[in-house]
């Protein structure tokens, strides 16, 4: 149920470390500014998947000690260019970046220092990231508390609404969950988006009855209901088990778990784009790009390197961020730009980015003309 971050694959690590990296000093949570991702990830479920359908990755507050603010490791791009002759590209390293403990002897821990969670969804049956928190604990930090209070031991942990969360035993029985409980639905239309006919309305239209009381005091009225409009679903709610739920669970639910990956896919569209071109940015901006472990050795390449100036910052829990401050460009075109992380000898990761100036032009195709034959 636990592994090591470097067991999840870099696509989904890197959305999470992009996602922290976003919020950081920012008013969207306390204490932002020393908070990395954690070494231990929790795999969770779904009940209509077999594989795993999300990875939960801990927030974690780190100390200062011992940090010096904004330490230059390297520097300009073309003085470190050392192999430039050769062909190389121009490579740089954090101090410990070649040692042998970078042969994946990380440890999976449980820290005190816990402060949130980002869980991050595998695929498209749901949004890139559909729950995180900076003040709360992991949903499986909870249940696996409740459990051990019960003497008990959580062998598959799954996320069954958006905010309710199930652990399960080894005999698939349930032992606690967090949320409210779904109920099962009977009578959800195949297509929600088809069925919707508009919106039904219901009045009632009233006339004095001419009978009064002795003291007329008032007079008594009746009326009749009219209603417009198309007829409602005729839905009905079933409260169940956990095993009931869990079989029934892509039958019942069908139409809202295809309506969400209907709209979840647009956004990873977009995500696919930005990890196929890179993300943008402008020529006079500096951009922060966060490595995934602590030691690391990186490259750059591309169009953009001579127009780019490079260091690594360090950060609490020797935890550090590659900075990378762009200059303006001789042309209005967007320049390219490559950054390759090694994570030990055996461990890659490419991010692609691309240097643009402020008055370049977008190259936006309309999708919404077909071409003329």
């Amino acid at each position: 149920m636990r592994i090591k971050q470097r067991e999840v694959p870099i696509r989904f690590r890197r959305i999470a470390a992009d996602h922290l990296e976003s919020i950081r000093e920012s008013n969207l949570g306390p204490n932002t500014k020393d908070l990395y991702i954690g070494d231990t990830v929790c795999q969770i479920f779904r009940p209509d998947f077999e594989d795993v359908a999300y990875f939960e990755f801990q927030v974690i507050k780190a100390t200062r000690e011992n940090v010096d603010n904004r330490i230059d490791l390297v520097h300009n791009v073309k003085k470190f260019n050392v192999f430039d002759n050769s062909g190389f590209n121009p490579i740089y390293s954090t101090p410990n970046g070649y040692l042998d403990h970078l042969k994946d002897r990380q440890t999976i821990f449980r820290s005190a220092d816990i402060q949130g969670f980002i869980i991050v969804s595998t695929d498209v049956h749901d949004f890139p990231i559909p729950h995180w928190s900076l003040e709360k604990l992991p949903p499986s930090l909870v249940i696996e508390q409740d459990a051990l209070s019960n003497k008990k031991k959580v062998e598959k942990i799954y996320k069954i609404d958006s905010l309710t969360y199930l652990g399960e035993d080894e005999d698939m029985n349930e032992i606690s969950h967090i949320g409210e409980m779904p109920a099962l639905l009977n009578g959800l239309p195949e297509d929600l988006e088809k069925s919707d006919k508009g919106v039904s309305t219901s009045y009632t239209v009233s006339r004095d009855v001419k009978d009064r009381f002795l003291d007329d005091s008032y007079r008594k009225s009746a009326g009749r209901t009219v209603k417009r409009g198309p007829r409602p679903l005729d839905i009905t709610f079933t409260n169940g088990s956990w095993k009931k739920v869990k079989n029934e669970f892509n039958k019942s639910f069908k139409p809202l778990l295809n309506d969400l990956r209907k709209n979840s896919s647009e956004v990873w569209k977009i995500q696919s784009q930005l990890e196929e071109m890179g993300e943008g940015i402008i020529s006079g901006d500096v951009f922060n790009l966060v490595p995934l472990e602590k030691e690391y050795t990186f490259d750059l390449k591309g169009k953009a390197v001579d127009y780019v100036k490079v260091r690594v910052v360090k950060r609490a829990g020797g935890h550090s961020v590659v900075e990378i401050a762009t200059y303006k460009l001789p042309t209005d075109q967007e320049y390219p730009l490559t950054v390759t992380f090694n994570y030990g000898r055996d461990y890659q990761e490419r991010v692609e980015l691309f240097v643009v100036n402020i008055n370049t032009p977008s190259e936006i195709k309309n999708n919404n003309h077909k071409e003329e034959e």
